[in-house]
């Protein structure tokens, strides 16, 4: 009898054991151990980036992205449901999402390569379409820029002409830039930052664009209230394609950090550069920008994707803290940060042009995990869409869907530009519940 007790005793323990162990294999990795990879096959090309959030307020995030094809979808993994909104023509843009009119339904606002803007509630399956016959290719931005606690959308138009529109579609104020410049052709790169730079209680945003004739680049702070120019500073050697806003020396305000073709520059918000930083490495034209505090110090520091290479620039000092060289090569895609091995610091993300997508640690740019997906991949977005609790990876990559799980829970930059409002700016974080 005493035998057989000890033997079930023992059974017991064997079972909680291997249980535990299968738990944790399941629930990703430690460093050195490979995560669990979920490809789905969605049908369309998946084209833009990927905006996590919760569109129909069910309790679960939804993946929102545009196709080669036209069609806009809203995917739920957890209750294994795929929308597929018709629009007719390609979306580049990444999609952005946000309760315009505060009615309580979240809207989705995207753009299209035929000029049309269209904002969609998922909710009531109605659709507002404004067409601006110039092709739109970059996210529109969602901000509350009169504190009428309604949301206002902001975009570029492929010519410069930048737009503030109210939740139903009507311009408050335009800005055409070409005209401004006097030059053309002047092209358009980057998404709109928004976030209060100079703590007035009003919110701004800020463009770059390329004159041809000067070789140099106008970078202009606009009050988002009423489209008026607060400052304008130029500069040479910049061909930059990304801006962002972060507080880098912790001084409660935002600086403007501008990417160039192998510098970083960082204005403050009366447009004084306090920074001008040189990417001492081969191939290092800056493709894209991420802001969130890696080492803990209570600054933002600076994520600096460029073509082969990732730079971590300390927000404290100024200093670079790590930099990795990839065996990839890197276009258009934005760098996230998100804790992916638990550790409870942020790491880097990216996916690259050739098909390969990176798990960097953030203490020391070290890879954590790498796969090929073999297609060229958007940029991949941070969320945790199964409900357990555990952030995965989602990135699109030809006809297929991939999410991997991680072992971590927080990010401070989970999408293209910041969040599910293409804010481009660590200190105004929308979460995809929060919408």
């Amino acid at each position: 009898m005493r035998t057989f007790k000890i033997a079930i005793l023992t059974l017991i323990l064997l079972i909680v054991f291997f249980g535990i162990v299968y738990l944790m294999v399941s629930r990703s990795h430690v460093i050195g151990r490979e995560p669990k990879i979920v490809r789905i096959w969605i049908g369309d090309e998946i084209f833009s980036p990927i905006t996590p959030t919760d569109v129909d307020h069910d309790g679960s995030v939804e993946l929102i992205f545009g196709t080669w094809e036209g069609n806009l979808y809203v995917f739920d993994f957890m209750h294994n449901e795929t929308r597929k909104i018709p629009l007719g023509e390609a979306i580049e843009a990444a999609p952005a999402v946000g309760d315009l009119n505060r009615d309580g339904f979240p809207e989705i606002v995207v753009g299209t390569w035929d000029g049309k803007l269209r904002i969609v509630n998922v909710c009531s399956n109605s659709t507002t379409e404004k067409d601006f016959e110039e092709a739109i290719l970059r996210g529109c931005s969602l901000a509350d820029v009169n504190n009428d606690e309604k949301l206002e959308v902001l975009l570029v138009l492929e010519t410069n002409l930048m737009l503030c529109l109210n939740y139903t579609g009507n311009i408050i104020w335009e800005i055409d830039f070409s005209r401004i410049y006097n030059s053309s052709p002047v092209y358009s790169r980057i998404s709109l930052p928004v976030g209060d730079v100079d703590n007035d209680g009003f919110l701004e945003t800020a463009y770059i664009c390329f004159v041809q004739a000067k070789l140099s680049e106008p970078i202009t702070l606009i009050n988002a209230l009423n489209g008026e120019i607060s400052w304008i500073t130029w500069q040479s050697k910049a061909f930059a394609n990304v801006i962002i806003f972060c507080d880098v020396n912790n001084d409660g305000k935002l600086e403007i950090c501008v990417s160039g073709l192998d510098y970083l520059y960082i204005f403050d918000y009366r447009g004084n550069k306090i920074l001008e930083k040189y990417l001492l490495k081969r191939f290092s034209t800056i493709i894209g920008l991420a802001s969130g505090d890696l080492n803990k110090d209570n600054y933002d520091d600076i994520i600096i994707l460029c073509e082969r290479s990732v730079f971590a620039l300390n927000g404290k000092n100024f200093n670079f803290f790590w930099s990795v060289d990839l065996d990839a090569y890197f276009i258009e895609n934005h760098p996230i940060l998100a804790d992916v091995n638990g550790d409870g610091v942020l790491d880097v993300i990216v996916a690259s042009w050739d098909g390969k997508v990176y798990f960097l640690d953030g203490k020391n740019g070290s890879i954590i995990f790498h796969f090929n997906v073999n297609d060229v991949p958007t940029t991949p977005c941070a969320c945790d869409i199964d409900g357990d609790g555990f952030l995965e990876i989602c990135v699109g990559a030809g006809h297929y869907l991939y999410i991997i799980n991680t072992n971590g829970t927080f990010s401070s930059w989970y999408s293209y530009m910041s969040d599910c409002m293409n804010h481009g700016n660590s200190r105004m974080l929308v979460f995809p519940f929060q919408v």
